[in-house]
């Protein structure tokens, strides 16, 4: 068995769950890292936030329960821990990479403008067919 080594892993539920149902999957998640030989350290819960863009999953998603969790464990555990994470119904978007991160300070979680300024650059930027029309025309002159 290898080294343990600190994760840090962030997802997003579901927002139409409701508390109670939030909190076991939660709880579920973090047992099952507990079970298997997992350290967990930290569990943000940053709660319900809009997403940068529309996710489809059965239905259509702007908003998400986001949580992290910062944990120790073994490498062979992370890409099956994943893998188990991504297939649960609840859970729309997973991201898990190694961590460097102080486990006791809390992560600040973006501001509503951060969110904005990422979904305006995933945009693309609305031509008209006069906009369209002088590009052509300078193309030709150039």
């Amino acid at each position: 068995m290898r080294e343990p080594r600190q994760y840090e892993v962030m997802f997003i539920i579901k927002p139409d769950l409701g508390a109670e149902r939030t909190n076991d999957s939660i709880n579920q998640v973090v047992e099952h890292m507990e079970s298997n030989g997992c350290q967990v350290k930290r569990v943000e819960r940053w709660g319900i936030r809009r997403l940068a863009y529309e996710i489809k999953k059965g239905q259509k998603f702007r908003e998400g329960y986001y949580v992290i969790i910062i944990f120790d464990c073994d490498p062979q555990f992370a890409e099956p821990f994943k893998r188990w994470l991504m297939l649960r119904d609840e859970v729309l978007r997973v991201l898990l990479v190694r961590s460097e991160a102080d486990p006791t300070k809390p992560i600040k979680p973006p501001t509503v403008e951060v969110l904005d300024v990422y979904e305006e650059e995933l945009t693309p930027p609305q031509t008209t067919a006069s906009s369209q029309a002088s590009s052509q025309q300078s193309e030709k002159e150039g």
